[in-house]
């Protein structure tokens, strides 16, 4: 049975979006993320805590998709999968395949 499975194959990117996908239908709110959505209530230039950008796009995508849980934690996961899909194609552009398949999973910097 093992034999047939691709050893290449690898989730990449995509597999960070399972965790919040998971916990947004096991966990409730988080005391930061209640403290993001009130902020993008009111977003303000001036927030000593968190840049006004990160505010600003989670308040439209709030008024885009609305304020449920897992749309809340859908943003930073999609965010974080870019990154990695990112940063494989770009080191891939500069390194060799072994290499780039560590560099988009974060085991190596």
């Amino acid at each position: 049975m093992w034999d047939s499975v691709d050893r290449n194959a690898r989730p990449g990117p995509a597999a960070s979006l399972l965790p919040p996908a998971l916990s947004a239908l096991t966990l409730g709110f988080y005391s930061d993320e209640l403290y993001y959505i009130a902020c993008a209530g009111r977003p303000a230039l001036g927030y000593v805590d968190h840049p006004p950008f990160s505010v600003i796009v989670l308040r439209l995508w709030m008024e885009l998709f609305g304020d449920s849980l897992l749309v809340v934690r859908v943003l930073p996961a999609a965010a974080g999968a870019a990154t990695a899909f990112l940063a494989g194609w770009m080191a891939g552009r500069l390194e060799d395949r072994r290499t780039r398949m560590l560099r988009a999973q974060g085991s190596i910097p």
